[in-house]
């Protein structure tokens, strides 16, 4: 189909609506999977797994921070458990001080206890009169003081107070790895208030975090990382989904004091997060706390690369849109099969109107269906039928009238020929465009196209004979004017004119009829002369017939005065 320039064709504009249709809704199918429909639950597919990313991260986050609270817990209850045992309890009263720093069953008992107990890496029994460490296993076991713990004099004062019983603290190693320090007081066995030892305990936060992950793998996605750190904003670590053997040493290397989601849950907020991470990638995070005791919380944050969890989404849109593309080119081509068998009709009675234009009436519609294009191409075939007969009739009528006209014409040419009065026709700027046989023996052949004044001589003469005239005949305008010959002669000529008028009442053009009556007022002039002269006789005769009759009445007087009434008679039967 070619397409072509000015008004579109019916196939054309069908097909253009039904692009545009189609275009409209697979725009607003990519619309509602981008943005979504708003008003309504439907927020588009980025959004959706945007949304569900966020909702497992807050779920698995929830049930990490539950197992971190219940890891935190059930060593508080070892290292209760231990400081509370009768036999420990025991066994540090059999000994004395003296012999404290080489007691053999307080050392024992702790290196048991650390054996059964792999997540406390270290353990001191310190005593509560001067702070030397007592037994110490793993990590404290080259300890002699609780200086070499980390632990001033001042707070070591306030570890043996009464009713202090257990603190929970943060601690660093020289290997700067965070550590949980739980540190609980040792009571007498023979004097339950009275404190004799503090038993400080260490446990790897980063190894236990890697043993809880880890066994929560199948809760973790594999692109997720999990970040904690702990009050002060200081890493404690990150991870991938690894085993403990393969976890990173603390996280190096990664500055979390731009990462707001651990500041964030360091303030007790929780919370879904989309936004720059530590390294200013995007990700999207979920953050909460995970409070171990008054003061002493880590902030929990997993995350993962924002167009690596939206990625699904792009590719599902990716391949939504490949499948729109389809549609769009399926529905195009039905839409050309459409405009085709739509226009195809409309264009046969295109072309047989097309054939009725050029006069040919016998032109009809292919055989119509049911359908209303095909009633309406009966109701045509039956139209040009009925214009077929009326245009023979009128083809009649026109040739019976052409032979009138035909007939008339030659009639009024001959009339025109043998009429022996001039007729021209004078246009609005007085130049003569027609002219009958007779004008053109008066004028010249080269009449056509040359101005009036070019003929006229003098000044044209109205008659007063027009004014005399009837009123009917006061439509045309009478002149008399002397008139050049085509032989030089010049001819008194008296013109009959009358306007032709356009359809919009403007003078056009005027006929004029013409007719020498040279000879007639030489004739009349003659004429004139001789009733002047036969007048002029007449004046005379009567004249003398008067002074006769007068003669005679003086004779007659004369007479009748003599006597003489014969003679009078006589005079009087004379005159």
């Amino acid at each position: 189909m070619k397409w072509q320039h000015g008004p579109a064709r019916f196939s054309q504009r069908i097909l253009l609506g039904f692009s545009i249709l189609i275009l409209l809704f697979l725009g607003g199918m990519v619309a509602v999977e981008l943005v979504g429909i708003p008003g309504t639950a439907n927020k588009g597919s980025f959004e959706r797994y945007r949304s569900r990313i966020l909702s497992d991260m807050e779920l698995v986050s929830g049930l990490l921070a539950q197992r971190m609270t219940s890891w935190q817990r059930e060593r508080r209850v070892d290292i209760d458990g231990l400081a509370s045992s009768p036999l420990f309890r025991q066994a540090l009263a059999a000994e004395t001080v003296a012999t404290a720093a080489s007691a053999a069953t307080p050392v024992r008992e702790l290196a048991a206890f650390r054996a059964s107990h792999p997540d406390i890496d270290a353990v001191a029994l310190l005593d509560a009169t001067d702070a030397t460490v007592w037994a110490a296993a793993g990590g404290f076991i080259a300890a002699a003081s609780a200086r070499d713990l980390g632990i001033d004099g001042e707070g070591f004062a306030k570890l043996v107070l009464p009713g202090y019983q257990e603190a929970v603290a943060l601690s660093q190693a020289a290997d700067r790895k965070p550590r949980l320090r739980i540190i609980r007081q040792v009571f007498s066995a023979t004097m339950p208030d009275q404190v004799v030892a503090v038993l400080v305990a260490e446990c790897d936060i980063e190894r236990a975090l890697h043993l809880r992950i880890w066994s929560a793998s199948n809760l973790l996605a594999r692109d997720w990382q999990c970040v904690m750190a702990g009050k002060s904003g200081e890493i404690v670590t990150q991870f991938r989904e690894t085993r403990p053997e393969e976890a990173p040493a603390g996280g190096a290397g990664v500055d979390l004091t731009k990462f707001t989601p651990v500041h964030l849950a360091l303030s007790g907020i929780e919370g879904p997060y989309d936004g720059p991470d530590q390294r200013g990638r995007p990700v999207l995070a979920f953050y909460r706390q995970i409070r171990f005791d008054q003061g002493i919380a880590l902030a929990l944050v997993l995350q993962m690369d924002r167009a690596l969890a939206l990625h699904p989404a792009a590719q599902e849109l990716w391949h939504r849109c490949i499948l729109w593309l389809c549609l769009l080119v399926a529905g195009i081509g039905l839409c050309l099969f459409l405009s085709h068998q739509l226009s195809r009709p409309i264009n046969e009675l295109v072309a047989v109107a097309r054939r009725i234009e050029a006069g040919d009436l016998t032109g009809r519609v292919a055989t119509p269906d049911a359908s209303e294009i095909g009633r309406f191409a009966a109701v045509f075939n039956g139209m040009v039928a009925r214009l077929q007969t009326s245009h023979q009739d009128l083809e009649q009528q026109v040739l019976a009238r052409t032979r009138d006209l035909h007939r008339l014409m030659a009639r009024q040419e001959a009339i025109l020929t043998a009429a022996p009065d001039i007729i021209v026709e004078v246009d609005s700027n007085r130049v003569y465009t027609w002219s009958n046989r007779a004008g053109f023996e008066f004028f010249g052949d080269g009449l056509i196209g040359q101005p009036v004044a070019a003929y006229v001589v003098g000044e044209p003469i109205t008659s007063p004979l027009f004014q005399q005239a009837p009123e009917a005949a006061k439509k045309a305008r009478y002149v008399e004017s002397w008139q050049r010959r085509q032989d030089g002669e010049f001819r008194l000529l008296a013109w009959w004119s009358s306007e032709l008028k356009d359809d919009q009442g403007r003078v056009s053009s005027v006929i004029s009829t013409a007719r020498d009556i040279t000879e007639r007022m030489q004739a009349e002039e003659a004429l004139k002369q001789e009733y002047e002269e036969l007048e002029r006789f007449n004046r005379v005769t009567l004249n003398r017939e008067l002074r006769m009759i007068e003669l005679k009445k003086e004779i007659n007087a004369l007479l009748r005065a003599a006597g003489h009434e014969e003679k009078y008679r006589i005079v009087s039967d004379e005159a």
